[in-house]
């Protein structure tokens, strides 16, 4: 697989965690009040997190062959901008992120593609506000979405379109769920059309997890490619 494909399906990946949303400034982009408050508890709830876990199931949808294909796992987050993606099912799979030294390993392949001094910023504007180092508003124009398949009835559905056209994404998705202001799903639209959806559960945070954690062991007998 390319690095190009690697790389847009991390940026699905990373995009489906929108849990670590930087401080909105006091002269943002005025929005109703509602959709306001669901932004300000999305900050509350980054800035008390140091790092967590979820189980997740992910569906992506291709849209013009209608056909759907789900995958599940578990999710780890250390901040900052520490993460592992660990697949269980259909397929073992592992995408590895230090801060540095990006691994994605296949199990059936006996395959693990390593890129080394990758930087945050090469994953765009999607991502950049997951570091803490974007503006969540002013990158995106955030308005509230009627109520659709997605999520569970009584969650706040929020659209964030970008102002600058992206080539990886399109439009982004949060169902979060009221009162705690967690994410309970999100979904990824490329400018296909395609969809990343992500269902999260068992979130658990603070849990001081090891940096040894963010760091791929390679199995004995696996090859190992190294990317440009």
């Amino acid at each position: 697989m390319k690095w190009l494909s690697w790389k847009s399906l991390l940026v699905a990946l990373f995009v489906a965690l929108p849990f670590f949303v930087p401080l909105t400034p006091p002269h943002a982009a005025k929005t109703d009040p509602d959709t306001q408050r669901a932004i300000d508890g999305l900050q509350q709830f980054y800035s008390q997190i140091k790092d967590f876990t979820a189980d997740f199931q992910q569906i992506f949808t291709r849209t013009r062959l209608k056909r759907n294909s789900k995958e599940s796992g578990r999710f780890f987050f250390r901040k900052p901008g520490m993460m592992r993606f660990q697949y269980a099912k259909p397929e073992r799979k592992d995408f590895v992120y230090n801060g540095q030294t990006l691994w994605m390993y296949n199990a059936d392949d006996e395959e693990v593609k390593v890129r080394q001094k990758v930087e945050r910023t090469e994953f765009g504007v999607a991502v950049q506000f997951l570091w803490g180092s974007g503006d969540l508003q002013k990158t995106f124009r955030i308005q509230r979405r009627k109520p659709f398949a997605f999520g569970k009835k009584g969650d706040i559905h929020l659209e964030l379109t970008p102002h600058k056209p992206q080539s990886l994404f399109k439009l982004l998705y949060f169902a979060v769920i009221p009162g705690t202001f967690q994410i309970r799903e999100t979904i990824y639209v490329d400018p296909a059309g395609n969809r990343n959806r992500f269902i999260f559960s068992n979130v658990r945070t603070n849990r001081g997890l090891p940096k040894a954690l963010f760091t791929f062991r390679v199995p004995k007998g696996v090859q190992v490619v190294q990317l440009p």
